[in-house]
């Protein structure tokens, strides 16, 4: 998986370079707003490009640098009620913000029967389970990842990462405090599993509240 240095505004076109001389190599791609990640299908003849400000997935065949398919990240997220009920069945673009992409690869040399997994860079409100109390705010969000087919582009239901309910310390009233999964940077995959980076966040943190 790669990740673009910076931002980059729409219409940024991105293309092949020599990994000695950096010289662009045939055709380039216009992307959309501020490409993130990208991978590359086995085969070399499919390429993923993630739309972070968009919530979108750019399809692109390599052999004329053309853009065959856009995956809209945005209507999983909306309808999957993480935003709650009102978003319900109203996406907009900027709702998703995918960060990382990988693809599976069995091996068979067809493309259309992998699956592609993209990480929401973000943490999402968990809609049931949160615990009362201070504990909360360490146990309110989970990690999101989308998976879409590489053949007929459907977007499956999010996958979520649950938060860590003990991280191993302790507040200031010796209670354990947990964190949520976010920013969700990079991702790999390897033997039918799917390793995921983030950043643990523990807004209450081991000291807690404290008054004055």
């Amino acid at each position: 998986t790669g990740h673009g240095q910076r931002p980059r505004p729409r219409g940024t076109r991105r293309g092949m370079h020599d990994p000695v001389t950096l010289d662009v190599l045939g055709r380039k791609v216009t992307a959309a707003a501020e490409t993130m990640g990208y991978t590359l299908q086995r085969t070399g003849r499919t390429l993923y490009v993630a739309n972070y400000q968009d919530g979108t997935i750019s399809v692109v065949n390599t052999a004329d640098m053309s853009v065959t398919r856009t995956i809209n990240l945005n209507v999983s997220l909306a309808d999957s009620g993480l935003l709650g009920a009102s978003v319900m069945g109203r996406a907009r673009a900027a709702l998703a913000h995918p960060r990382s992409i990988v693809v599976t690869n069995n091996g068979d040399g067809n493309d259309d029967d992998e699956t592609v997994y993209v990480s929401e860079f973000f943490a999402q409100a968990r809609t049931s389970g949160v615990p009362a109390g201070d504990s909360q705010f360490d146990l309110n969000k989970q990690g999101v990842v989308y998976r879409f087919n590489a053949g007929t582009g459907a977007v499956g239901a999010p996958i979520t990462l649950a938060p860590v309910d003990n991280t191993g310390f302790q507040d200031s009233a010796n209670a354990n405090t947990g964190c949520f999964p976010n920013q969700l940077f990079s991702m790999a995959l390897n033997n039918n599993r799917l390793y995921v980076t983030s950043v643990c966040e523990s807004p209450r943190g081991p000291t807690g509240p404290v008054g004055t």
